[in-house]
């Protein structure tokens, strides 16, 4: 076997991606009763990741990538952000579980990223 053959590098490609989840939860409250006053316990930020692979096709999987913010004291700020990104992948055949793996927990959720932090800055 070729050097060129032993080094091929793992061909990923996004198949689908979408939003799950956006959701703005928030309380009327009149805006003049919250003045300019920051939250003084801070924020909650819970990020998840989860990955679902194909039995069927075990080069397709997809990656699921949350955020969820709220305030740390709920009579601070009346609001709850949650989103929720899905990419459906493929790999090419002949990769490694490992190397799979790797893609799907680490390499797939900092693609998703930027579309999650977009929707949550609009």
């Amino acid at each position: 076997m070729s050097t060129a053959q032993q080094r091929r590098p793992t061909r990923l490609q996004l198949r689908r991606l979408y939003c799950e989840r956006a959701h703005f939860d928030h309380e009327l409250v009149p805006a003049e009763s919250l003045g300019s006053r920051r939250p003084h316990g801070g924020y909650h930020t819970s990020i998840t990741t989860a990955v679902l692979v194909s039995a069927e096709e075990p080069t397709r999987f997809s990656t699921r990538l949350g955020i969820e913010i709220s305030p740390s004291a709920r009579d601070d700020q009346p609001y709850r952000v949650e989103v929720a990104y899905v990419g459906d992948w493929e790999v090419d055949e002949g990769v490694d579980e490992d190397a799979a793996d790797r893609l799907a927990k680490s390499e797939c959720a900092s693609i998703l990223m930027p579309y999650l932090r977009q929707t949550v800055a609009d």
